[in-house]
């Protein structure tokens, strides 16, 4: 996090240098710096003054040297701009990918959770090769571990992209768009809610096959 926030930076200082060199515009000195000292760059001359007041005005060569400079400058400046959004884009993918891979390598990863009341929720949680549902709120229990090879898959893939999010967040800016036309609703937080939900079920059929059992076995008895 701290090389990010200083890369961050240095991108910064050089984007501001680059603007800097693009072009730089300088103040016209004022009137009375002009009578004290007529040589200043910026201040009319006596033949400029003198060609001010005839009607002709400037040239037209000189017009268009002058609108096609500022033209030119505009466009290296919006070049510069390109090219330094491309550079951050590029170095923020770079460093989000060897989160990922740094949190591969790790033997315990969160995979998310979701609130259930105050203070009670449920977290999927990767040990090693294993997925497990804990249930936090006074104490942790674990509820169930998921076997599911395509439901694991799911929560691991989840996890990538909510981290792919979190470094450009364009899916959460179309979101919050979308939900001011009338549209909103996350589409990663409605699949996580559907695995937990069939989770559960699953947990809750389990019980209830083995108290049945259990409820059989003692008829026999």
């Amino acid at each position: 996090m701290y090389r990010t926030t200083r890369w961050t930076a240095i991108i910064i200082a050089l984007f501001t240098i680059c603007l800097g060199s693009a072009g730089f515009v300088q103040a016209a000195p004022s009137a009375t710096e002009c009578l004290e000292n007529p040589q200043l760059e910026g201040c009319p001359s006596s033949d400029s003054a003198e060609d001010s007041e005839s009607p002709s005005g400037g040239t037209p060569s000189q017009l268009e040297e002058a609108e096609g400079s500022l033209l030119w400058n505009i466009v290296k400046l919006v070049f510069v701009l390109l090219l330094v959004l491309v550079l951050i884009y590029g170095l923020l993918k770079f460093f989000n990918s060897r989160n990922k891979v740094f949190n591969q390598n790790r033997t315990m990863e969160n995979l998310g959770g979701m609130n259930l009341a105050p203070n009670r929720s449920i977290q999927a949680v990767r040990i090693g090769e294993q997925v497990f549902i804990l249930g936090v709120g006074d104490s942790v229990e674990i509820i169930t571990e998921i076997s599911d090879p395509s439901t694991k898959s799911a929560l691991i893939q989840k996890d990538k992209h909510h981290g792919m999010e979190q470094a450009f967040p364009f899916d959460k800016w179309l979101g919050k768009w979308k939900k001011d036309k009338g549209n909103g609703g996350s589409t990663s937080t409605v699949q996580f809610q559907q695995l937990f939900e069939k989770q559960l079920k699953d947990m809750k059929e389990k019980r209830k096959n083995a108290s049945r059992q259990d409820q059989e076995g003692r008829d026999h008895e």
